[in-house]
């Protein structure tokens, strides 16, 4: 995983991780772009984001990100809380 953020404009929260006003994670899965805030875990295995808006093909945008997965994945809601997660094909 690589991670770009600028490290004089985070905002820790307990033990819930960090927000992070913008932040670029690049992964197997895709590359997610934020300018609009993203928590992302403590231990950085998850980052949240605000639900989607747009879902065209592989290009997913929210309020003030956007996500381009790699064919490997794909976005999908996840039935117990209606939240979305990314699933490997």
């Amino acid at each position: 995983m690589n991670v770009s953020f600028d490290p004089r404009n985070i905002i820790p929260i307990d033990d819930k991780g960090t927000v992070y006003p913008n932040i670029r994670v690049t992964d197997v899965w895709g590359v997610l772009t934020v300018e609009n805030g993203a928590l992302m875990s403590a231990n950085w295995d998850k980052i949240s984001v605000t639900k989607p808006i747009k879902v065209e093909g592989k290009k997913i945008t929210g309020d003030g990100w956007v996500l381009d997965l790699t064919d490997s994945y794909l976005l999908e809601m996840d039935t117990t809380n209606s939240n979305y997660k990314l699933t490997k094909k």
